[in-house]
């Protein structure tokens, strides 16, 4: 058995840690949901759409999202659109 630990100083030993460089589609997939909630910081979002922006299913969305950012689609697009809000808000206090 692999301890944590040693999870965390080679992550290559860690199979979730990032998709296999074999898998260019997956990628792709993933970059384009990123463009897209991008795009749509203004508006919610639920996995279902997104998954279905790059036609694969919510669970295989979820997955592959998590295996390549780190983690889950909503808390990664919950955690941006907060950054936004704090940039729009840096720009106006001034």
């Amino acid at each position: 058995m692999i301890a944590i630990e040693e999870l965390l100083e080679d992550p290559s030993r860690n199979p979730c840690v990032a998709i296999d460089s074999s898998e260019p589609a997956a990628v792709q997939r993933i970059e384009q949901s990123l463009a897209y909630m991008e795009q749509h910081l203004h508006q919610p979002l639920q996995v279902a759409t997104l998954a279905a922006q790059v036609n694969i299913s919510p669970s295989h969305f979820f997955a592959l999202f998590k295996r390549r950012i780190g983690s889950a689609p909503m808390d990664y697009f919950t955690r941006r659109r907060i950054r936004r809000a704090c940039e729009v808000f840096d720009s106006t206090a001034a």
